[in-house]
């Protein structure tokens, strides 16, 4: 079975700690300049386009990372599935989508002056589709072999710090003027260096690239992959409806407001994002091995971990969020201040319950995953479509926050109940099954 991951190996626990804190900063800062210099309504437009490319990246993924890694870390081999085939089918379908995304948009959007901008920029910066998705892929081989530092030291770091550098240099050292477009097409040069430096360090460990070997029953890890794929496509829509909502409903601006208070509201979780990369492994290690106590201990010590880490930056914004935002964004920005209030309480309580959701996928237990994560979807689907023309961004953090603690909720009553888990960072505590 080989050795026990992360035993004893808190140097390389702090090491990809530290990958993920980088890239959570570098992301923020990077949000922070496109903000200040787009303003709030370019900002708008440039952050619902990324957010669109995003979706379209998961068909680039068929669903296949949460189920290499877990198929990988027990026993060390990987999918009889020929991963040259699985790209090409990949790209055809990020071509497929994003075509029929833009004519979408063009039709529906047709009577309206910023609909056919935002089109012209979704298919300006296409790149982003193909190039997410063929780096999450590599990066789930890489971080099934237990190799998780390499894994993230392309996605986590090499992408959003050369990000960073690129915008930093467009805005001082250039005389160009910043627009929505040119803010996607750094971000396309970004994850092509990210993905490059994915394919040398997965060479030069001696990786394959080109197909995975000894996975029995593919038909069934198949449907599994299917159940993974609907899951993160509902996951996406969870975390990302509001600002579909808010570009129907609000002008781009407030769009902009909101995504600009979504950037510090990520800082308060960005410790369970961390330690869930990092465990991801682990907890497919524990449960290979039925070692209930030992995954309990696991992720009750994360869970403790990332709610500590949450609490401080929650502090803050609930009690000075009109002068950080700001400060940090510029004005027009400081009336999103409410918002990242209701904002910060739903991602409070999502640190508070752990790690519910890489859990159950790494146990097997991935539909169980899947249907949460369609009914907390369509319940945030719902609240915003109710909310949002009305209360406008305040409106978008109350459905988010609901269909988050909701979600928690009904996740963690699953691990009690099939694994005999407790989750929660602080609850009597359990040994499992």
């Amino acid at each position: 079975m080989g050795k026990k991951p992360f035993s004893g190996e808190l140097p390389a626990f702090i090491v990809g700690f530290g990958f993920r804190s980088v890239s959570v900063l570098s992301t923020f800062f990077a949000s922070v300049l496109l903000a200040r210099f787009l303003g709030p309504s370019n900002f708008g437009v440039y952050s619902f386009s990324l957010v669109a490319l995003s979706f379209l990246a998961i068909f680039a993924q068929l669903g296949f990372p949460p189920l290499i890694i877990r198929e990988t870390s027990p026993d060390r081999h990987g999918l009889s599935v020929r991963v040259s085939a699985i790209w090409t089918l990949a790209l055809f379908l990020s071509v497929l989508c994003a075509t029929l995304l833009y004519f979408s948009v063009m039709l529906a959007c047709s009577f309206s002056d910023v609909c056919p901008i935002q089109a012209d920029v979704i298919l300006g910066g296409f790149l982003i589709v193909p190039l997410i998705g063929l780096l999450q892929l590599l990066a789930a081989m890489i971080k099934g072999r237990h190799k998780v530092l390499l894994a993230q030291f392309s996605y986590d770091f090499v992408r959003p710090v050369s990000f960073l550098i690129l915008i930093s240099f467009v805005v001082f050292a250039t005389d160009f003027q910043l627009t929505p477009l040119m803010g996607l097409q750094v971000f396309s040069v970004s994850a092509f260096l990210a993905l490059t430096y994915s394919f040398f360090i997965a060479r030069k460990s001696g990786l394959k690239i080109e197909s995975f070997s000894g996975l029995k029953n593919t038909s069934i890890k198949l449907r599994s992959c299917g159940f993974f794929m609907l899951l993160a496509l509902f996951q996406f829509a969870n975390n990302n409806f509001d600002v579909f909502a808010l570009t129907i409903f609000v002008p781009s601006a407030e769009v902009g407001v909101y995504r600009a208070i979504w950037q510090l509201n990520a800082l308060v979780s960005f410790g369970l994002l961390a330690l869930n990369q990092l465990i991801e492994p682990s907890i497919a290690y524990f449960a290979a091995k039925k070692d209930w106590a030992g995954l309990q201990g696991l992720v009750r010590k994360s869970a403790r971990l990332v709610f500590g880490l949450a609490v401080p930056p929650a502090i803050l914004f609930l009690f000075f969020g009109s002068e950080v935002v700001q400060l940090l964004f510029g004005k027009g920005f400081e009336s999103g201040a409410v918002a990242l209030s209701i904002l910060v309480c739903g991602q409070l309580a999502n640190t508070f319950f752990g790690s519910v959701g890489i859990i159950l996928n790494m146990s097997g237990y991935e539909r169980i995953s899947t249907f949460s994560m369609v009914f907390s979807s369509l319940l945030n689907v719902t609240l915003n479509l109710l909310l949002v023309p009305i209360f406008g961004i305040e409106g978008a953090a109350v459905a988010s926050s609901i269909s988050v603690v909701i979600w928690n909720v009904v996740m963690a009553f699953f691990v009690y109940k099939k694994l005999g888990l407790v989750s929660l960072a602080i609850w009597p505590q359990s040994t499992g099954k």
